[in-house]
């Protein structure tokens, strides 16, 4: 796991690179080592285009997005970036991801 108590924010930069340059959709996610043992996650939705962004999402006292479980940021498990149910396939192109 990681400590991520310290910090206030998660940032991911990326673009969408095709099959065209029409926004996308796509979902972060973050669960702790219990959370991951119940299936328990917070999430954002965001939307990409072809250009380089950086997309923040805030970290604290975030609840889980079902039910009342409070994601532990001392004890990190994953993060996922993923497109939620795309009608066709999509690419993204990610640069980074980080905390501040």
């Amino acid at each position: 796991p990681w400590d991520w108590s310290a910090y206030t924010r998660l940032v991911v930069r990326l673009r969408h690179t095709g099959p065209d340059t029409t926004l996308t959709g796509f979902r972060v996610a973050v669960e702790d080592f219990a959370g991951r043992l119940k299936d328990a996650h917070f999430s954002q939705s965001f939307l990409a285009s072809s250009d380089w962004r950086e997309f923040v999402m805030p970290l604290a006292g975030r609840r889980a997005d079902h039910g009342d479980h409070i994601i532990d940021l001392r004890e990190v498990a994953s993060v996922y970036i993923y497109l939620p149910r795309p009608a066709r396939p999509e690419t993204l192109q990610v640069e980074g991801v980080w905390v501040e």
